[in-house]
């Protein structure tokens, strides 16, 4: 498995969902992906942050708890679509669960890959040939759009 796709499955354990769909296991399989958490996102390996691992580990009991306090699912349910709001779960969290909370943010602020600014890098490439990089900004702009809604279109 790829380091990004280990990271996303990692991810999915800031999701109460997924963490009471597992609480009928060990809890160590939830202590081990935190310890993955804090190996594939390099963030988690400088400053204090190694120091907050042993503070997520001491949270999870509540998490679960919090996981397991949620709205049962077929309350949520509204038009065949589970309506639990990820954001008020954690803003109601913050408090009981700071640490565990402090890691969700790093997590979302990875980003996944890089190809949207690959690909804006390449259409610019595309339509801007040598002869054209001393042209107006605004012109650019227009053949990197024109280029763009061309691949949207085919």
């Amino acid at each position: 498995m790829s380091a990004q796709h280990e990271r996303l499955r990692l991810a999915q354990f800031f999701d109460p969902r997924y963490v009471l769909s597992k609480s009928d296991e060990p809890i160590d399989v939830l202590r081990t992906m935190i310890d993955g958490c804090f190996k594939c996102y390099r963030m988690l390996t400088t400053g204090e942050w190694p120091e907050v691992r042993g503070k997520v580990q001491d949270e999870l009991p509540a998490y679960i708890a919090a996981a397991k306090s949620m709205t049962p699912l077929a309350e949520r349910m509204v038009n065949n679509q589970d309506t639990l709001d990820l954001r008020q779960f954690w803003v109601g969290q913050l408090a009981q669960l700071p640490s565990t909370a402090a890691v969700l943010e790093i997590v979302l602020c990875h980003a996944p890959n890089s190809a949207p600014p690959e690909r804006a890098f390449s259409i610019l490439n595309d339509s801007i040939d040598d002869d054209q990089h001393k042209a107006l900004a605004d012109y650019r702009k227009a053949l990197v759009q024109m280029q763009y809604n061309n691949r949207c279109r085919n």
